[in-house]
């Protein structure tokens, strides 16, 4: 069941990376960190912008998995972080896009 937590969310953040580089556009640098305003204070190369967070999930998943398999709360803790990290991608991905948007 862990496993099948962590095989399903990082699938989604990484085909929602990919569809959000077929969607947005034309940008050699996009937006990784806003201001309290919403405003980006730094960008990265385009691939490193939206793989960021997927990656740095999958890191963390599957160290948990590793690490904690034998521990129960781990499931919990792995069931409540995919969730949140899905939803902090999406949000990264909105903010860049409204980015975007507005400077054309």
């Amino acid at each position: 069941m862990t496993e099948a937590i962590v095989t399903t969310s990082l699938i989604a953040m990484f085909v929602i990376a990919f569809a959000a580089n077929l969607r947005l556009p034309e940008a050699d640098n996009l937006p990784m960190h806003f201001n309290i305003r919403f405003r980006p204070t730094w960008s990265a190369p385009r691939l490193i912008a939206l793989l960021t967070m997927p990656l740095i999930t999958a890191i963390i998943m599957i160290c948990l998995l590793v690490f904690e398999s034998g521990n129960p709360e781990t499931a919990t803790g792995l069931k409540v972080l995919a969730p949140f990290m899905i939803a902090a991608h999406l949000l990264h991905i909105y903010l860049i896009s409204r980015h975007l948007k507005n400077q054309s």
